[in-house]
């Protein structure tokens, strides 16, 4: 007798407060790119351990915004480590962490001159689809993220 696996459980956004992280956003393209805004907390911003503080923002970017891979995550990531590595110059970073797909990946000995990647790639043309919470209308019945650190 054959017996059916569980099934695994369907994976739920969550883009709420985490340890270094108030909220993220993302904005749709039409094209298929986007945007997403990640508001630091401001201890993040100082973090002893910038390193560190950038790895748990990313586990909650991921957390929230689907289909990250490949070079899609790696221009996310690398966006990600320069705002965090300049974060505490508020005037260099803005309130959000702006972290874009259609920038090209590119590696620290170009966080200055491409300011944290912005000046690298082309702006798509539009127009944005939308400005949303991927967990917006979520309920964490179980409480499970009352225990995430």
């Amino acid at each position: 007798m054959l017996l059916n696996a569980p099934s695994a459980a369907a994976w739920v956004p969550y883009c709420g407060e985490s340890q270094f992280v108030h909220e993220i956003q993302v904005e749709d393209w039409a094209d298929g790119h986007q945007k997403i805004s990640v508001t630091p907390k401001g201890h993040s911003r100082v973090a002893v351990d910038a390193n560190g503080a950038t790895i748990a923002m990313w586990h909650a970017v991921q957390d929230c915004v689907a289909g990250l891979y490949g070079g899609r995550a790696d221009t996310i990531y690398d966006q990600l480590e320069c705002h965090q590595h300049f974060g505490a110059a508020w005037f260099a970073t803005g309130d959000t962490y702006d972290l874009e797909t259609w920038r090209p990946t590119f590696g620290p000995s170009e966080w200055v001159s491409s300011h944290c990647g912005n000046e690298l790639g082309t702006d798509p043309a539009g127009p944005v689809r939308g400005h949303y919470r991927p967990d917006a209308g979520v309920t964490d019945l179980e409480g499970a993220f009352d225990s995430v650190a």
